[in-house]
């Protein structure tokens, strides 16, 4: 379970790092719940992450917090981590403001981690430099190019979250072209 535990804070922990580099970012915690916003329109960089056993007005207050922040977000439960009757509680607050629940939760653990691989021929993977300009648009652009806004890219990926020293960022070249 300690594995499990480790996944949910590194979950939760990405999020904290990202928003806090997002102009209009703000979390809200509680035990066994921790919600955010990033002031991104986009459901996966905005949500409720529930971990453990939540109350149903702590539940219903955070995601009223969600809507009433006018951007899509999204709804995690650690359904093997929450206890019955808190799976119950969030299962019914969270289907009478329209979300379908899924307790089958999207933790990882890479344990021990492995080295990496040699990248294919002509497959580069470069750490994004946030002190050269051109690192950090190379990186912006490639997310442009698979459909995100620029102000979208530069609210994400702003200068102090590539530079933050808890991120590491990187571009993947093929043959000399970056592409993700």
């Amino acid at each position: 379970m300690e594995l499990r535990a480790a996944a949910n804070e590194n979950f939760a922990d990405a999020y904290r790092v990202l928003v806090r580099h997002c102009r209009g970012g703000e979390i809200r915690e509680h035990d066994g719940l921790f919600a955010f916003v990033s002031g991104v329109p986009i459901p996966v960089l905005n949500g409720c992450i529930v971990t453990g056993n939540v109350s149903r007005s702590t539940l219903a207050s955070v995601l009223a917090w969600l809507a009433a922040t006018g951007v899509s977000h999204s709804l995690w439960v650690d359904g093997a981590n929450v206890g019955e009757r808190s799976l119950e509680i969030v299962r019914e607050v969270a289907t009478a403001v329209g979300f379908e629940v899924d307790d089958d939760y999207p933790g990882m653990v890479l344990h021990p981690v492995p080295l990496a691989p040699k990248p294919a021929h002509g497959v580069e993977i470069v750490e994004v430099d946030p002190g050269d300009a051109k690192s950090v648009t190379e990186f912006r652009t490639i997310w442009e190019a698979a459909g995100m806004s620029r102000p979208v890219a530069e609210h994400l990926f702003s200068t102090g979250f590539v530079g933050d020293p808890d991120v590491r960022v990187f571009t993947g070249r093929l043959d000399g072209v970056g592409v993700g």
